[in-house]
C-alpha cells in the first residue's frame, strides 16, 4: 500500500507538470512530424522499400513513444514516494 507523506506533494506536482509539459510539447511536435512523413513517405527519390519502411516504423515509434515514457515517470513517483529519508521516516 502506497503511504502518503510530506514530501509526496511534491512528488505529484513534478509528475503533474511532467505530464502536462510532455503532452504540450508532443502535441505541438505532432504537426512538423506529420508534415515531415507526409513529405518524404511518397517522393519518388525515396521509392526503394527499405525507405519506405523506415518511414513507416518511425511513424510507429513516434506514436508509441509516450507510453513508455509516462510508464517509467509513474515507476519514478513510486519510488520516490516509497523513499525513506536519512531518519528511516
Amino acid at each position: 500500500m502506497i503511504q502518503l507523506r510530506q514530501s509526496s506533494g511534491f512528488v505529484w506536482i513534478v509528475f503533474v507538470l511532467f505530464v502536462l509539459l510532455f503532452g504540450f510539447v508532443y502535441v505541438v511536435m505532432m504537426k512538423p512530424v506529420g508534415i515531415l512523413y507526409n513529405l518524404n513517405y511518397n517522393q519518388s527519390e525515396l521509392s526503394e522499400q527499405v525507405y519506405q519502411d523506415f518511414f513507416i516504423r518511425s511513424k510507429s515509434i513516434w506514436l508509441i513513444l509516450p507510453l513508455p515514457i509516462l510508464l517509467s515517470m509513474i515507476i519514478w513517483s513510486i519510488i520516490k514516494i516509497q523513499e525513506k529519508d536519512e531518519y528511516g521516516n
